[in-house]
């Protein structure tokens, strides 16, 4: 009974602890396991990327589809961020290529098979 409860209790707490993140993993993709995209983005410094009340969802270089909450999101689950670090909801956050190098970091790469620069990504975006 005491193993039971044990293990009971082991597995609550680690839900809750995994509960509180910063983002959500929606689709695994065909390179990284998930191990490797949780230590990536659980290591990784994303200030600026939250947006204040919608999540900002980045695709990965395999598939992987990655959701960052939304400030108001991590707020209410008591995880601290910095006000800086969010983004007003009608900013632009430009698509990137996210991968995971071999060291386990995450690396954000700009598409420049597809834009040759911001201006070229802006102008056929039509943004100003």
């Amino acid at each position: 009974m005491t193993k039971t409860i044990l293990t009971l209790a082991t597995i609550a707490i680690s839900t809750i602890g995994l509960s509180q993140s910063k983002f959500e993993v929606q689709k695994n993709g065909t390179s990284y396991s998930n191990e490797q995209i949780l230590s990536a983005f659980e290591g990784a410094n994303l200030c600026g990327s939250y947006f204040k009340d919608k999540r900002n969802v980045l695709q990965m270089n395999d598939g992987t589809i990655v959701e960052l909450k939304s400030a108001k999101e991590i707020l209410s689950e008591g995880i601290e961020l910095r006000e800086e670090c969010i983004l007003p909801d009608g900013t632009v956050y430009y698509d990137c290529i996210w991968s995971i190098a071999e060291n386990g970091l995450l690396l954000k790469g700009f598409q420049t098979e597809k834009y040759k620069s911001e201006k070229e990504y802006k102008h056929v975006n039509h943004e100003n």
